[in-house]
This record gives C-alpha cells, structure tokens and sequence, in this order.
C-alpha cells in the first residue's frame, strides 16, 4: 500500500469515494520555542511557533496469530512512510525544542528510594554529573527526523555500553540506543490485541486489564480499535471508547449531533476526557499517584524533598507517564483545546480553535461501522526546578507543549 500514495495524491478526490481497504495519514506538529536561553536561565514564559504539518502515510501490518470462535488474536505493527506533498516542510527541518534526556533521566530522580534503598540525594548529583559530563543543555536545536523517527543520540544514552550500576540506572530510563518521541514505533515489536467479533478488545498485550497502569476502576480493558461499534450502543448514542495503545487507557467518545440526514453520527472527544475529578469523578484512579510529596522517611537533611515543586493536574491534562516509561509527559488537546485557562496562559504562541483541534469519528446510525476519523492529541512534559540538578535551578514550571499528532483514517464507503 505505501508503494501506491503517489497515485493516491493525484486521484484523492476520485480515490475517497471509492476506497475499497481503509487509509490512515499520520501527521505531525511541532513546537518551535524561539526564547531558549530566557526559559533556562530566566524562568521567562516559553514563546512557541507551531511548525508543520510532517505528513505519513500510515500502514499496519496485521498478522492473525490464532482464532477462537469468539475472537481472533492478532499483531499490530505500524509503518510510516513520509509524504511531502501533503507536509509543510521537510524531515531536515531543524527546530530548537527541549531536550528530553537531560529533563527525562532528572525527573526519575525526583523521588527517594527509584534507584534503591538511600539513593537520595546521590543520584540526582550522579544524575547532575552525567548531564554535564554529555553536555547536554535543557534545550537542544535538531532535524524534525531525528526527534520523531530516527531519534536523536547523546552519550547519556549509552553510558550502559560499559556496565555498571550507573549505566544499569541509565539504561532502565532509556530503554534504546537513541530518543524520539516515535522511535519505539520504528525499532518497537508492535502490540498483540485479541478482539471479539463486534471489534472489541478482549485483551492486549496478553494481558485482560490495565491493572499494571491503574488502579480500580480504571484497569477494565475496554473500547474497540476504531472500526466497528456495538449497535445498541450506536441506537442508544452511548459513549463510544477507542482503546489507544499509546496511552493505555481507552478514548472515550460522546455523541455530537447527527449529519447526512441522520445517516451518520458524530461523536466527540470532549472536556469529559481531559477533565479534572472535579468535572469527571471517574477520571481521579487514572491519575493514580497525584504529585505531591510522599510520606518522608527520616534524613538528617531532607531539604531536598522539603523544596520539591509540586504540580496539581488541572483541567486539560491526561496523565500518561504511567504509559510512557514514567517520563513526566502529559497529554492534552492541541494548543490545550479545553484546557483550564492557566495552561494556555503558561505559554505564548497557542492558539486553541474546536474546528482546528476537536477530535471525531463518524458513525454509520445503524451497523456502528465506523466512516471517518480524526484524533488530535499534545504531547507535554512538565518543566519545573529539581534541586542539585544545574540546569533545572532557574526554569519555570510549566506543561510544555512538545508537538501534537492527528491521526485521519478514511474507511471503505461500502
């Protein structure tokens, strides 16, 4: 399928209303902050321009493992292939953007007892060391290639080369050889889903819930892949739930309005998914560990926990570091769409629109087959200061705002 886009492009018009297989672009924006040295060393307000979109074409190679008479196990494996036609701009583009080893490998340091027993305050000076001993800076200027796919390299990342315990800490931070945000998609395995015939999930991974991620009663395992929805609950325009992989956790969809004479239904990701418990009770078990500062065991000097920066997960916010390594990222809408007024006002340079940044699927009013879809989602990682870490001393606190991706499938009309 990849080998065919170039005729896709220049029959689209004709090709969307006669598709016969589904097909997903996957496009990518990126943040551009343009005051680097004031928000290192002046704790100044971020100033972003959004760059893009990197438009791929996205296949998934799908091998069936097993079938059962009530389900079919399967794996999932995604390919990207770049299209310029559709992009604005170039993979070599370079943006200066901030640099996840340095703020990544602090972060886990930010609480006692990760690395083991009294590793506290040594490791954030270990941690410290190993930053200036990289040279690595909080913000860093690179291809728009390396930070997605191709990843981009420091020498943090193979301290492990040598063994020893300090290598062994880096290494369980950076599980591969370079960082992007897409690398794991490139050098990953895929995921194994096992599906009902009504294309819900039955298990992922081989494994029933997400008890591994959340608590009760988030760990239920529901939602389907995005194809195809129950009936009644279309009948009924009851929530409908795509479960993602990237974040562990189902997307909750609610019913819009109909369109197409009542053919089709639109459903929404609303303030429902990025609410705080405040507006969404059953959204608090999947922000399981609040960031607030944990019993203290006794130290002789416990200033370092005692002057921790703490962070209250306001509206516009999905925690996801449970799903991503424990890096401290955050999902949101784009330019924090729905988001608490604060989150926006952190930043300069958003610029929040519903017709821009909503999300959607449309919805066949009687099969629950599902037509279009557009997911839209921010990624951001929390900025603020860690004593003993250098470069963290004089930052700002703020979700920086990283890139956000769209992702568009246009399925079969019949």
């Amino acid at each position: 399928m990849l080998q065919t886009y170039y005729w896709l492009l220049l029959f689209l018009p004709c090709f969307l209303a006669n598709i016969e297989e589904d097909y997903t672009f996957f496009k990518i924006f990126l943040f551009n902050c343009t005051n680097p040295e004031a928000v290192a060393h002046l704790r100044a307000k971020p100033q972003l321009d959004e760059v893009g979109p990197y438009t791929f074409l996205q296949e998934d190679e799908h091998v069936v493992i097993s079938q059962s008479e009530t389900s079919e196990l399967f794996w999932v494996k995604h390919h990207y292939l770049f299209v310029p036609e559709l992009s604005s701009g170039n993979l070599d583009d370079t943006i200066v953007t901030l640099n996840p080893v340095p703020v990544f490998a602090a972060e886990r340091t930010r609480w006692p007892g990760v690395f083991g027993d009294d590793d506290e305050p040594f490791m954030r000076i270990v941690i410290d060391d190993s930053i200036k001993w990289a040279n690595e800076s909080l913000f860093l200027v690179t291809r728009v290639r390396n930070i997605t796919f191709d990843g981009i390299d420091s020498p943090m990342l193979h301290m492990s080369d040598g063994g020893g315990d300090i290598g062994a800490a880096i290494d369980g931070i950076f599980p591969f050889d370079r960082f992007g945000y897409f690398y794991d998609k490139r050098v990953g395995n895929g995921s194994i889903f096992e599906m009902d015939f009504d294309d819900q999930i039955v298990s992922w991974n081989g494994e029933r819930d997400l008890g591994a991620f959340y608590p009760r009663p988030c760990d239920q395992l529901t939602g389907s892949l995005g194809h195809q929805f129950p009936s009644d609950l279309v009948l009924e325009r009851k929530s409908l739930s795509i479960f993602s992989d990237e974040l562990c956790r189902p997307l909750n969809f609610n019913f819009q309005t109909d369109e197409g004479d009542g053919k089709m239904l639109r459903y929404v990701l609303d303030s429902g998914f990025v609410g705080d418990e405040r507006v969404n009770a059953s959204n608090s078990c999947y922000n399981p560990h609040p960031d607030w500062v944990p019993d203290i065991p006794f130290y002789e000097d416990i200033s370092a926990l005692v002057n921790v920066t703490n962070v209250d997960l306001m509206t516009g916010l999905v925690n996801t570091s449970q799903c991503m390594n424990n890096y401290p990222m955050y999902v949101s809408y784009p330019h924090f769409y729905l988001g608490d007024y604060s989150l926006g006002g952190s930043v300069d340079g958003l610029k929040p629109d519903a017709q821009k940044h909503e999300s959607y699927i449309m919805v066949d009013h009687l099969t629950g087959e599902v037509k279009e879809s557009m997911i839209k989602l921010q990624y951001n990682i929390l900025l603020r200061d860690l004593e003993y870490i250098e470069i963290l001393e004089n930052v700002p606190t703020v979700f920086f705002p990283v890139l956000w991706t769209e992702v568009t499938t246009i399925y079969p009309v019949n």
